[in-house]
């Protein structure tokens, strides 16, 4: 999918007054700040969002929780952003990954998995 070329004026933002504001797809809107941004899901859309990751104000930020949003929609999304989504949602969010799509996932597969073993390891070995 490509972005439209719709734009909004500025709009309040969790992370302050958006600098841009632009419309993924329909109900979906990505937004920048001076310091963050993420994407904006309406309310109609965002209850469809996992509760597993939903954000109840439907905002999810630019650093790994707009993962939710593609995984949730991937038909909207360019087929290399769901696979970063994937790798994102696994790495960050591993609990709630398996809980959303019913797997397990190996602790090599996840970031944080793989830091909660080396943490263990270090302490056993104290």
């Amino acid at each position: 999918m490509t972005t439209t070329s719709e734009r909004y004026s500025q709009i309040w933002t969790p992370w302050g007054t958006s600098q841009t504001v632009e419309q993924l797809a329909p109900g979906l809107v990505e937004v920048t700040t001076a310091s963050h941004g993420g994407i904006r899901v309406d309310p109609r859309l965002n209850q469809h969002i996992h509760h597993a990751w939903q954000d109840r104000a439907g905002w999810y930020e630019e650093d790994a929780e707009w993962a939710f949003v593609v995984l949730t929609f991937p038909n909207r999304f360019p087929g290399k952003r769901v696979i970063e989504a994937h790798r994102v949602a696994k790495d960050w969010y591993p609990d709630q990954y398996e809980q959303v799509f019913r797997t397990t996932l190996l602790d090599d597969e996840s970031y944080i998995r793989r830091q909660e073993r080396s943490r263990a390891a270090a302490a056993a070995a104290v």
